[in-house]
């Protein structure tokens, strides 16, 4: 069987890709923000194509000079799907009435590298509502609310009260934009209704476990430390090499184990991605132990039996980043 054949990743990895040209091909009526060179991964790693279709409802209302913004929960959709991660966003007051915010995160590239990147979004309450009193009074008297000052006064504080949330989101939504690379507004209901289409980059899981030498490389880089410690593991014969005779397994102490002559028990099932996952994020226990943050968003993630691919994912990409940092990757 030749290399080609026993590249098992490299396979895996074509598969992926060949799956996502079709889920392209056959969404061709969407606006589609996937690249050819997305699709050409390193072999560790492969493109996972979504469809998302909006429903109306996931819109704000048309803005004029602006268009048509996503709602949150949508912008959170497409940040998934797109492998797009948020690290932190932290918040500054500027004024009695500005409120910044500013946001990190990463996402993968094709080659396993991780960009990252930032974003900025200024939140002015009190230029937020002087343009609700503007557009308030293009309405017909009657329908009019701000129209004392007591009432105008009053809408600024409550605005003021989401002054840092509306900073944090601003700029967590502006950084989604500029990673996923999804425009920050539609221009018509059509545009925003036939769908988009996007990619993310994951760790091609099944692919390294597949292959025996990968495997192998996954397992002594996670469990070094006992090899460093009681030296490597001694197998014992089986079989005489001279007469082909074959031998009785022999415990430590001398004595014959007693499941010698039972029968051999039926081979575990074989693990799913997501479970392969879970075992690659529990070897960073001893490397992440002297953050208890880090220790923290391990345990919260191995409690959490729904846990999906993604956040595991994200989970190991801080960690390595971490111990990038740390110097000790």
């Amino acid at each position: 069987m030749d290399s080609i054949t026993n590249n098992v990743p490299e396979t895996i990895r074509q598969e992926a890709k060949a799956r996502a040209l079709k889920i392209i091909e056959a969404n061709a009526g969407c606006t589609s923000y996937v690249k050819a060179e997305d699709l050409e991964t390193q072999s560790l790693f492969i493109p996972v194509v979504s469809v998302i279709k909006p429903t109306a409802d996931e819109f704000h209302k048309f803005i004029p000079t602006i268009g048509i913004l996503p709602k949150v929960p949508l912008m959170n959709l497409i940040r998934e799907k797109a492998g797009v991660n948020i690290h932190r966003t932290e918040t500054s007051k500027r004024s009695e009435y500005i409120w910044a915010g500013h946001a990190f995160g990463d996402k993968r590239m094709p080659d396993g590298t991780m960009l990252a990147d930032d974003a900025l979004y200024e939140y002015d309450a009190e230029k937020r509502a002087e343009l609700d009193f503007l557009k308030d009074s293009e309405k017909p008297k009657a329908e009019q609310k701000y129209t004392t000052a007591i009432e105008k006064r009053k809408h600024i504080l409550e605005n003021c009260k989401f002054g840092d949330q509306k900073a944090a989101t601003g700029a967590q939504l502006a950084l989604i934009h500029k990673l996923a690379k999804i425009p920050a507004s539609f221009k018509t209901p059509e545009e925003l209704m036939k769908g988009i289409i996007v990619c993310r980059i994951d760790r091609n899981v099944n692919g390294i476990m597949a292959d025996p030498n990968m495997r192998d490389a996954v397992i002594q880089h996670a469990l070094g430390a006992t090899v460093d410690v009681f030296g490597p593991k001694q197998i014992q014969r089986t079989v005489e090499v001279e007469s082909g005779e074959l031998l009785r397994p022999v415990a430590e102490n001398g004595q014959i184990p007693l499941d010698t002559f039972e029968d051999a028990p039926a081979p575990a099932p074989e693990k799913t991605i997501t479970e392969k996952a879970r075992d690659m994020l529990e070897s960073y226990r001893d490397k992440i132990k002297a953050s208890p943050k880090a220790t923290k968003l391990l345990d919260d993630l191995m409690a959490k039996k729904d846990a999906t691919l993604e956040e595991i994912n994200s989970a190991i990409d801080r960690f390595e980043n971490w111990l990038r940092k740390a110097g000790t990757a």
